[in-house]
């Protein structure tokens, strides 16, 4: 991330905004309420799930900077 850039690929944003409103029409729209079985979700909830993408994100990063540093040296 840090050496090509956090914008350097355009179409990944649009996937990734592409994949957020898809997700936020499954949870938050009736009728795929309906269809999927799924109900609004709690400020809480978001926090909870983006909370631990975050540290899911965070410890990936740094296994591949502890990788990259036991094979240079």
């Amino acid at each position: 991330m840090f050496r090509l850039g956090l914008f350097s690929n355009m179409w990944i944003w649009v996937g990734i905004a592409i994949m957020v409103a898809l997700q936020l029409a499954v949870i938050y729209l009736p009728f795929m309420q309906e269809v999927f079985h799924t109900v609004d979700m709690t400020w809480r909830g978001w926090a909870i799930s983006i909370g631990f993408g975050l540290l899911i994100y965070v410890l990936v990063e740094v296994e591949k900077w502890v990788r990259l540093r036991m094979e240079k040296g």
